[in-house]
């Protein structure tokens, strides 16, 4: 009986697993790396999308974070506050401009740039646990709430007009 093939052999043979194309993106690591540089709406959704024209399928975005959270996650007892380098970049430029989550922010113009792309949206977790004792804490949950009711959850937002 021959030997089953290794995953080099099946990626040779599979025009899926052998393509150039990348899969995916986080287009939050290129959008944030100047944090002191304040990008207005065009400026965002443009540099968005050009972090998706490669191909890719799905696209990683850090949007569980607001000022609200942040200012959460500064008062917290977590060991690791935030696993997530997205997350913390956004964290950052959120404090420099006093703004809120720009991912958060444009969403409209975002979802309406994956549309038209076809690529998907995968909601990165910021507040992952780093440490067994962060996992399952007020952090992450008040993240999931905040993913699952999207921007309108977040009472300062509100407050602010926002929504």
């Amino acid at each position: 009986m021959p030997a089953p093939p290794t995953n080099s052999t099946r990626a040779d043979r599979s025009p899926a697993l052998s393509t150039k194309r990348p899969l995916g993106a986080c287009v939050t690591y290129d959008l944030f790396t100047d944090p002191r540089k304040k990008l207005s709406r065009s400026e965002f959704l443009e540099r968005f999308e050009q972090g998706l024209t490669g191909g890719v399928d799905f696209v990683l975005a850090h949007f569980g974070t607001s000022p609200a959270l942040a200012e959460m996650m500064g008062r917290s007892h977590r060991i690791m506050p935030t696993t997530s380098r997205g997350g913390g970049l956004i964290d950052r430029y959120m404090r420099i401009h006093r703004c809120d989550n720009p991912l958060l922010e444009h969403l409209d113009g975002i979802i309406d740039i994956c549309r038209r792309m076809e690529v998907v949206v995968d909601l990165g977790d910021i507040f992952r646990p780093g440490a067994t004792a962060d996992a399952g804490d007020e952090m992450k949950w008040a993240e999931i709430q905040l993913l699952a009711r999207g921007p309108h959850a977040d009472p300062e937002r509100r407050r602010a007009g926002a929504v």
